[in-house]
């Protein structure tokens, strides 16, 4: 029984490792930077198109912004997925997921 609970949990601690996420203030691609603040001129510039956009909108139902996201960056070994939110015009707050 033990052992069984041992193997369970070093296979959760590898699929969290290998999806590894968290919000991130700056993500560098392609030699260029994003970070927070940033317009959506200078995400498109970076990123291309998103793959999906979202309106985000406030319990009442009213529009608080934007989040764009990004399915697949990179190529080789390490790929990651990306959320940009954007509000008032810059980037709010991004969050990566680390595809391995």
């Amino acid at each position: 029984m033990h052992r069984t609970t041992l193997a369970a949990a070093l296979a959760l601690a590898v699929t969290a490792a290998a999806h590894a996420q968290g919000e991130i203030r700056s993500f560098r691609y392609d030699g260029q930077l994003i970070q927070l603040g940033d317009s959506r001129a200078d995400v498109h510039i970076t990123l291309g198109h998103p793959d999906a956009r979202i309106q985000l909108e406030s319990r009442q139902g009213g529009a608080t912004g934007q989040r764009w996201e990004y399915y697949e960056i990179g190529s080789g070994y390490q790929k990651y997925s990306l959320t940009v939110d954007f509000a008032g015009g810059g980037v709010t707050r991004m969050v990566q997921e680390i595809r391995r």
